[in-house]
């Protein structure tokens, strides 16, 4: 078994070197980039592969992926395969499918022969909302540097602000992915990393895609922006919890419980953002202690910010220790087990009881004291959350915090929620329960209902603004209409808190 400081050196070596790499002009990789899409690099192209793999496990998706992509007669599968999907080629497909640039890119080193002859990329393309983006194989670990993936394209998703912005920040920024997707709403935007190596790779992945007002500064955390402000930070940290002796690699482990490094970020994060700023991260949290999550993230940001926290269902010890060994050991061998087994016991020894996928949005409160609001909701993969629920979750905070904003709010129950009456086993002694069940795509967990509830939503659904509903509540309930709002108003609040009504952002 390798020794963790000699796996680190011999991932250094692998490392492929980028000097040549950062030479190339800008307008060879712009060409370069032209090329791979005019051939077939195109989201209708390869969304269909990676689709087939989808249900499957990464340690098993190879063998499916390679034979559907030689079905390809066309000169993208080839490409495919060699640059996304980390295989070899024969020089003679590498010719077809690359003709003159076949060795351009090879003296550059983004291509090189193995011994056997074949053609291998030591570098991994992956397509993101058509940009085209360059990252290491992550096996590497030590200071490879980690392109997208599911994470990264759900903080993408909820941070991507839905109106132009002034500025914005990615903070830790890997191999570019959030900074160069927020380039197009934001006139200027920072990306930071302490990895030379990341902003190496995002320098050229901003070329390739014609990305110009992208500023790459190398530091530790908020050190290269000290005193600035942005409209919009977008972080992924590290935040897996680090046992001893395991291969370390820059872009996964937050400390040896996890949380270290995210939670020094959330000390920081409100001192650089503009007074309407937003502050968007995707963290799996470890859960451990009394205080509860959102609570503990609260306290780390201070009592003048708001903090909404969407989070996932909870992921066992047992699950994430064998998702990271078996992404260590995909031949799910002895050393997974071994692995796989020391993650779990790193976890017990640290008292966490699971780990928590979530994104925490930080935006400057509107009052003297700030609220944390928790939404919990099923996995992103099938509700993703977008920034425009996070406009939501903010408005309902404001709302419910001010008697007079709530009033005047517009509220409406989420599109396609399902209302259902239901009963567990037939006969008509058995009670039934009222229910709200999300569609698929809708934040939130399924909320119980009282016909009286039931009826204080619709009558607030159907009306202009939430006085409107209650009066509408209050006729038709033939009572008193300061009666209705006092006894009503906490029930709107806990419903907005919930996601059973949510607020309509103007």
């Amino acid at each position: 078994m390798i020794g963790a400081a000699r796996a680190a050196i011999l991932a250094a070596v692998l490392l492929s070197d980028l000097s040549k790499m950062e030479l190339w002009p800008a307008a060879n990789w712009r060409a370069f980039a032209k090329m791979l899409r005019e051939a077939g690099l195109t989201p209708p192209r390869v969304s269909p592969i990676v689709e087939k793999t989808a249900g499957v496990h990464p340690a098993l998706r190879r063998p499916i992926r390679r034979h559907h992509l030689r079905a390809l007669s066309s000169p993208a599968g080839v490409l495919m395969r060699l640059f996304m999907f980390s295989e070899k080629v024969t020089a003679e497909e590498a010719n077809e499918a690359l003709g003159e640039w076949l060795p351009r890119v090879q003296s550059i080193g983004l291509l090189r022969t193995e011994t056997e002859g074949e053609i291998s990329c030591p570098f991994v393309l992956s397509l993101f909302n058509n940009l085209l983006l360059f990252s290491d194989e992550l096996s590497h670990g030590g200071d490879a540097v980690i392109g997208f993936g599911e994470g990264t394209i759900e903080l993408c998703r909820a941070a991507l602000p839905t109106k132009p912005i002034e500025s914005a920040l990615d903070l830790g920024c890997g191999s570019g992915t959030a900074a160069l997707l927020l380039s197009f709403a934001a006139k200027r935007v920072v990306a930071t990393d302490i990895n030379p190596r990341a902003l190496s790779l995002a320098r050229i992945n901003a070329a390739m895609n014609s990305i110009a007002n992208v500023e790459f500064r190398l530091g530790s955390l908020f050190e290269p922006v000290q005193g600035e402000k942005f409209d919009v930070i977008a972080s992924q940290p590290p935040f897996v919890p680090m046992p001893e002796g395991v291969h370390n690699a820059t872009f996964l482990y937050g400390g040896s419980r996890g949380d270290e490094l995210a939670l020094t970020v959330f000390s920081k994060v409100a001192e650089h953002l503009t007074p309407k700023g937003r502050a968007v991260f995707r963290v799996d949290w470890p859960l451990y202690g009394e205080i509860a999550l959102e609570d503990r993230l609260f306290q780390t940001i201070g009592s003048a910010s708001d903090l909404v926290l969407v989070s996932a269902p909870t992921v066992s010890n047992e699950d994430h220790a064998s998702a990271y060994a078996s992404g260590a050991h995909p031949l799910l061998d002895d050393a997974f087990d071994r692995e796989a087994e020391q993650r779990i016991e790193h976890l017990e020894r640290h008292h966490i009881n699971g780990i928590v996928p979530s994104i925490v949005a930080v935006q400057k409160s509107d009052s003297k004291q700030g609220t944390a609001l928790r939404l919990p909701t099923v996995p992103f993969s099938k509700a993703p959350v977008e920034s425009v629920h996070i406009d939501q979750l903010f408005a309902g905070i404001a709302c419910n915090r001010n008697d007079r904003v709530l009033l005047s709010s517009t509220l409406r129950v989420p599109e396609k929620t399902i209302l259902a009456q239901e009963q567990v086993g037939p006969g008509a002694e058995v009670e039934s329960s009222l229910w709200a069940r999300f569609a698929d795509n809708a934040l939130g967990q399924p909320v119980q209902l009282t016909p009286d509830l039931l009826f204080l939503i619709t009558c607030i659904h159907e009306a202009l603004d939430v006085r409107s509903g209650l009066e509408s509540f209050a006729e038709q309930s033939e009572i008193a209409l300061d009666h209705a709002v006092n006894q009503a108003l906490p029930a709107v609040r806990h419903a907005v808190k919930t996601g059973l009504l949510h607020v309509v952002v103007a």
